[in-house]
């Protein structure tokens, strides 16, 4: 048992108080035995609660003009987190985790299968564009600045994303 909580505690001490109380909560609400939960499930309610609550912190209004605001990166990535997790490790594995969170951060959800397609197809024509600047031997001053943009945004993309994850 102490082994057990050890190892609880240290898998849920990423965890805001409030998303620890939140999954306490609901796991209190829908127990339907008297034994402890398994650690999964334990991270699982709280990174489901922690989506709750970041999306309950961004604003609800639409801006002038009918567009929804833009959210940040962080918060992109703790929704696919909470509401698609396997969905990111594809992303990752398949170079296309760019487009994957710029869509949930303009859009506020997750991509159906049509859309996860044109996000693919717009990272692999995105990659031949960049093997073929790369592949020129003298590039102008503008292609080696969006080549050098592209690939910073990447890398930037992907500390956030270690971040989030080994948090």
């Amino acid at each position: 048992m102490d082994e057990y909580f050890k190892l609880l505690r240290g898998k849920l001490s990423r965890f805001d108080d409030a998303d620890l109380k939140a999954a306490a909560d609901w796991f209190l609400e829908t127990a339907d035995t008297q034994t402890w939960p398994a650690i999964a499930s334990a991270i699982k309610a709280c990174e489901t609660a922690c989506a709750r609550r970041l999306a309950a912190d961004r604003p609800r209004e639409v801006e002038r003009g009918g567009v929804a605001p833009r959210m940040s990166v962080e918060w992109a990535i703790s929704k696919i987190r909470a509401d698609g997790g396997e969905l990111l490790e594809g992303a990752l594995t398949e170079g296309w985790y760019v487009g994957l969170i710029e869509f949930v951060q303009e859009h506020h959800c997750l991509p159906d299968s049509v859309e996860r397609g044109e996000l693919i197809d717009a990272a692999r024509r995105v990659d031949q564009k960049l093997e073929a600047a790369k592949a020129e031997k003298a590039p102008s001053r503008m292609i080696a600045l969006l080549v050098s943009g592209i690939e910073g945004k990447r890398q930037a993309i992907m500390g956030k994303v270690q971040a989030a994850m080994s948090a």
